[in-house]
């Protein structure tokens, strides 16, 4: 979290493809985030998916409302940086 800003990044390992894997379709999974992401953050998040050589990185920022009071955390756990 930066600020109201939570910010995920993600690296997964992925297999090399095989030659005829180009003309294979993805799948859909990619496009579905994306949709439902529109629909519930708007203009409010950003999505980047790499994918490299061995690697598939995601990168993602959503900027999140600030919670009123009445709905904060009754446990009141302790936030990094703030004690």
């Amino acid at each position: 979290m930066e600020g109201h800003t939570m910010r995920l990044n993600l690296v997964n390992s992925i297999e090399a493809e095989p030659e005829d894997a180009a003309s294979r379709r993805g799948g859909i999974g990619l496009g579905n985030v994306r949709k439902r992401l529109q629909l519930l953050y708007k203009d409010r998040h950003h999505l980047e998916a790499l994918k490299m050589e061995e690697v598939f990185v995601v990168n993602l920022d959503v900027e999140l409302e600030e919670l009123e009071a009445q709905y904060e955390d009754p446990l009141q756990v302790p936030q990094k940086g703030k004690d």
